[in-house]
C-alpha cells in the first residue's frame, strides 16, 4: 500500500487437499491464483512445500524448495509473514514456524531466520481494511450485504459504491480502533455492475486511504 508498505490480505480458496491442512494451505499460497486481481503472492509459483513437521507443542518446521528472492527488506518480511499467517491459520494450535530452504536457513540478506518465526503484530502486518462481502466477481441480490474486517481511527471505514466512474452510493461502518473487528450493513442497489471501495481516514483531515475494492453484479 502506498505510504505504508506491503500488507497481507486474506482470501479463502476451495482446494483439493494435498496431505495435511498446513501443506495444502501453503501449496495453495505459492501456486494458487488470487481471485481478486489486486492481490498477489510474494512467492515464486515454482516453490514446492518439501515437508511440514511438528517440532514442538506449538511449532512447525516448514521446508521449501525455493526462497522469495530479490524482494527488498519490506517485501521479504511480508513474504515470511504471509507464510506464517497462512500456516497458523491452517492449524490454530501452531504459533511459530521454523522456515528452511532445502534444510538450511533461508538465504536472507535482511532477516534473521535461524529461529522459529511468530506472527508479527497485525496492526503492522495486515491490511487495515478488507472486504469480506460481496466477494470479487460475485452476483448478488439487493439489498446487498456488505461486510468488512478492519481497523482505523475510531474504527471508521467509509464505503463508496461506483458504477463505471460514477459514485452511486456511500455509507460507513465502525470496526475497531487499535484492533480488528468485523462490521456489516446492507445497501439497496438496482441491477447492474458495481465496484465497492473501502477506505480509512487518518483522524486529522478529510484524506482517505483506499484499502480494498471488490467488483460485483446485482441481479
Amino acid at each position: 500500500m502506498p505510504g505504508v508498505g506491503p500488507r497481507l490480505y486474506r482470501e479463502f480458496h476451495r482446494v483439493t487437499r494435498t496431505g495435511d491442512t498446513v501443506t495444502t494451505a501453503l501449496t495453495e499460497m505459492v501456486t494458487g491464483r488470487a481471485v481478486d486481481p489486486d492481490y498477489r503472492t510474494l512467492w515464486p509459483s515454482s516453490t514446492k512445500v518439501v515437508s511440514v513437521n511438528r517440532t514442538g507443542p506449538a511449532t512447525l518446521a516448514v521446508d521449501l524448495s525455493r526462497w522469495a528472492t530479490n524482494l527488498g527488506s519490506g517485501f521479504e518480511a511480508a513474504a515470511v509473514q504471509q507464510l506464517v499467517y497462512t500456516a497458523t491459520a491452517a492449524d490454530p494450535s501452531v504459533t511459530r514456524v521454523q522456515v528452511t530452504v532445502n534444510r538450511r536457513v533461508p538465504p536472507s540478506g535482511h532477516l534473521d531466520l535461524s529461529a522459529p518465526q511468530a506472527r508479527a503484530p497485525a496492526l503492522d502486518t495486515v491490511a487495515n481494511v478488507w472486504i469480506l462481502a460481496p466477494e470479487q466477481g460475485a452476483t448478488v441480490s439487493s439489498p446487498v450485504v456488505v461486510r468488512v474486517y478492519g481497523t482505523g481511527f475510531e474504527g471508521n471505514v467509509p464505503l463508496r459504491v461506483f458504477r463505471g466512474g460514477t459514485e452511486v452510493a456511500s455509507t460507513a461502518l465502525t470496526t475497531m480502533m487499535g484492533g480488528f473487528a468485523t462490521a456489516q450493513t446492507t445497501m439497496r442497489l438496482p441491477a447492474g455492475s458495481y465496484e465497492l471501495r473501502a477506505y480509512n481516514d487518518n483522524g486529522r483531515d478529510a484524506t482517505l486511504q483506499l484499502w480494498d475494492t471488490k467488483a460485483f453484479t446485482v441481479r
